[in-house]
């Protein structure tokens, strides 16, 4: 998707890395005012709003505002895409020529667009790049509760569904805990070996 966004423009990969690399939700993502992005000193985007389908502000779901740190690809992304940008009187971050936030169906069909640059089928469904942030974050041993504040779930059943979604983390558990018992094993047989060199325990001079 990365790449096919990049094809497509500046907008299109700022859009594409905020749902992908920063977790937000079409809504938050069109609510998104300019004040709330933070390059300096640490690059991080303050998600205390959206837009519903209507274009009304609202708190995010679950009124959970939440900071989400930017990845360095993403931050350079929203330098670039701002940096491009006319002069404008609106707080929003994405706005079409009347300086109005953008609608659902603009985001979804610059996703479409997206696609077919990428050459995947799809019908520009913004949440499954958010599902795929939420997935990366399980899969890399991110705490339930870091994942939770991050994607911004109201309960934390939600974050631990993506918990479970890696088919080979009980393989892993398992594997983990014959390791353990591998290298125990193997401790008690070094020690009894010692005793026996030493003629005692393995303590005695």
């Amino acid at each position: 998707m990365v790449a096919g966004a990049q094809v497509c423009g500046p907008a299109e990969l700022a859009i594409v890395l905020l749902m992908g690399d920063g977790g937000l939700r079409q809504g938050e993502l069109r609510g998104l005012h300019r004040a709330d992005l933070h390059f300096e000193p640490r690059p991080a985007i303050r998600v205390q709003r959206a837009l519903s389908l209507d274009g009304d502000e609202h708190p995010p779901k679950g009124r959970r505002n939440r900071t989400v740190p930017m990845t360095s690809r993403l931050a350079a992304a929203l330098r670039e895409y701002i940096g491009e940008q006319q002069p404008t009187t609106s707080p929003y971050v994405f706005v079409r020529e009347d300086g109005l936030p953008l609608t659902a169906s603009a985001v979804r069909a610059r996703m479409r667009r997206v696609e077919r640059e990428a050459e995947i089928e799809g019908k520009g469904r913004s949440h499954v790049m958010r599902h795929t942030f939420v997935t990366h974050l399980a899969e890399s041993n991110a705490s339930p509760r870091v994942i939770q504040e991050l994607a911004g779930h109201t309960e934390l059943k939600t974050t631990l569904r993506y918990m479970h979604m890696r088919n080979d983390a009980a393989h892993d558990a398992i594997a983990a805990l014959e390791g353990d018992r591998s290298r125990t094993q193997q401790e008690s047989a070094q020690t009894r070996r010692s005793q026996r060199h030493h003629g005692g325990t393995a303590l005695e001079p």
